[in-house]
């Protein structure tokens, strides 16, 4: 099943070979992992069952890195990123070599705020998409520890919801800024040059 719009754009001076793409995310709870990922077999889903899930794209050679590297390898970090507006994002980055994914999250999206109140408590699965000719995708857990969730969790609170509409306006120039190859600093001691980035769509608030 493909999930995935996207856009690639080039990065950085003129001649610079970085990269990055844009994507949009998923979040699926686990009621929703069971009906989206039934085709994985009894196997497959034991390792994602009962599991809040996020979902983002990767073009086709990292995904191949991944596949081939396994979760070894893998640096991950997650911050949260104010904007003028108001609003936070959290920023859920992981690396190998100079390839970043990022997911992306408006903090003011009650989705959001569910997946990070579970993800403070309990382990959480990332199933990322190859964007190359050939449909794959691969499920594998967050590596990042659920402590690590509980400070973005906390961060929520600190958001003023009846924005969410100036908060919507402004997004546009955060998925510009927070895509560039230079908004999250390395991981490793490779200098950034590919990035995916998934953000989540936040939905405008309905008038009455």
């Amino acid at each position: 099943m493909k999930f995935f719009t996207k856009a690639t754009s080039q990065s950085g001076r003129r001649g610079a070979r970085n990269r990055s793409r844009i994507h949009t995310a998923l979040i699926l709870t686990p009621s929703e992992v069971e009906s989206n990922f039934h085709q994985f077999g009894e196997d497959g889903l034991a390792k994602i069952r009962g599991r809040w899930m996020l979902l983002g794209a990767v073009n086709a050679d990292l995904f191949s890195r991944l596949d081939a590297n396994g979760e070894d390898d893998i640096a991950a970090q997650l911050l949260v990123q104010p904007v003028p507006s108001g609003a936070k994002y959290t920023v859920l980055t992981c690396q190998l070599g100079y390839f970043q994914h990022r997911f992306v999250l408006p903090m003011y999206e009650p989705k959001v705020v569910d997946l990070l109140t579970i993800a403070s408590m309990s382990p959480l699965s990332i199933y990322l998409e190859s964007t190359g000719q050939v449909r794959q995708g691969m499920a594998y857990d967050c590596p990042l520890r659920p402590m690590s969730f509980q400070e973005a969790r906390s961060e929520c609170l600190s958001i003023s919801a009846d924005k969410k509409n100036d908060f919507i306006i402004e997004f546009p120039s955060v998925v510009s800024a927070l895509a560039s190859t230079e908004s999250v600093p390395s991981l490793n001691r490779e200098i950034v040059r590919d990035v995916d980035a998934s953000f989540y769509l936040p939905r405008p608030i309905r008038q009455s």
